[in-house]
């Protein structure tokens, strides 16, 4: 499991379908793809219990590599 200390404010809220960047300084990414092998799907579990569909994506953009949660 991959826990993130991400908090969820309103534009989170408004625009739920919108990816959240795993960041870099926080989990390694070649843990990330370690532990998501394989994975078709994956949870977003909210520390209130709330529990959201997800995959994980990654690319490249124009500062590096990057993986985020994608809502399913």
């Amino acid at each position: 499991m991959i826990s993130l200390p991400f908090r969820v404010n309103s534009s989170f809220r408004k625009h739920v379908t919108h990816p959240i960047t795993i960041p870099r300084g926080i989990v390694e990414y070649h843990k990330v793809d370690r532990i998501t092998a394989g994975a078709i799907s994956m949870k977003l579990v909210f520390p209130n219990g709330g529990v959201i569909p997800a995959k994980i994506c990654s690319g490249q953009a124009g500062f590096g590599e990057y993986r985020q949660n994608s809502i399913a």
